[in-house]
């Protein structure tokens, strides 16, 4: 019997930091929290987060995946 529940978390969270070139991003939580974003899968129509952006992350088994840009944007000072 197996027994194994894979138990996933949603949150919105602020880009911080992004990295391309060790793959690494990191993002702030409404709490404070930063968190490690994992960017090693990454399928054909990825696109590297901006600073300053909200997106919905995933986790899933204590890992933090991207899920897609937040729909409540606000401008970035990039792009007002």
């Amino acid at each position: 019997m197996n027994t194994h529940i894979t138990v996933w978390m949603k949150r919105g969270v602020k880009i911080i930091l992004v990295d391309p070139e060790s793959k690494r991003i990191e993002a702030e939580t409404r709490n404070g929290e930063t968190i490690q974003v994992n960017a090693y899968y990454l399928n054909p129509s990825f696109r590297w987060p901006m600073v300053g952006e909200s997106w919905m992350v995933k986790e899933e088994n204590g890992s933090w995946y991207l899920e897609g840009l937040w729909e409540n944007q606000e401008p970035t000072e990039e792009t007002s």
